[in-house]
């Protein structure tokens, strides 16, 4: 059974929420740690545009790093739509 995931907007707009939330309670290191979290998972889905915008948050250059070589080996093996996918933060997974 797949669970069907909410429209984008919707996740932005609760990403802003909690993101606002914690600085509103001072929890910035909390905040860094769900960002990671949350790039993770993005990674493991292949959805790099918006892995990187959360390692950002995150402050984890070297996820970031990962990221960055990912997307080039892509474009290296794949060729230049597979990169500007991945740039656009869509799946690079089974291209």
């Amino acid at each position: 059974m797949e669970v069907e995931e909410p429209p984008v907007d919707e996740n932005l707009r609760h990403f802003t929420e909690v993101r606002e939330a914690c600085e509103e309670l001072r929890l910035e290191e909390e905040w860094r740690t769900m960002s990671k979290i949350v790039a993770e998972r993005l990674i493991r889905k292949g959805e790099y545009g918006m892995a990187a915008a959360m390692c950002l948050q995150a402050e984890d250059s070297f996820t970031l790093s990962l990221i960055a070589e990912r997307i080039c080996d892509a474009y290296l093996a794949k060729g230049e739509s597979s990169y500007s996918e991945g740039a656009k933060g869509r799946s690079l997974i089974n291209r």
